[in-house]
């Protein structure tokens, strides 16, 4: 094989790649910090999967202009923590991500049937 074709070759599998991986959604600076700050406050504790997942929500909520539901979010993440961490799932693995996927759903599920 050519020296070009492999450029060819690894230039549109660069392309692919950059058009069909999912671009993470821009968050405003005070969204970001305001959503820190109400997940700290749900006791979410940095440098961990479910504060993670809390900054993301919460910051969405508050870039759309709803800070009630940010609180909402921050408290479904630590509810689905503790239920994971309840049913002795180790924090750091596969089966803890699914975990918070899973509860985090479910109980966000519950609550806009509960209404």
């Amino acid at each position: 094989m050519s020296r070009l074709n492999i450029i060819v070759i690894a230039a549109g599998a660069f392309a692919s790649v950059a058009v069909l991986s999912p671009t993470p959604r821009a968050q405003s600076g005070d969204a970001l910090a305001h959503a820190e700050s109400v997940c700290l406050d749900a006791g979410i504790g940095p440098h961990s999967v479910p504060f993670e997942a809390c900054v993301t929500r919460a910051a969405q909520a508050y870039d759309r202009g709803q800070p009630y539901r940010a609180a909402a979010e921050a408290r479904t993440i630590g509810d689905a923590s503790k239920a994971c961490l309840a049913n002795d799932v180790e924090p750091m693995t596969q089966e803890y991500r699914q975990c918070m996927v899973d509860e985090s759903t479910t109980t966000t599920a519950y609550r806009y049937a509960a209404r």
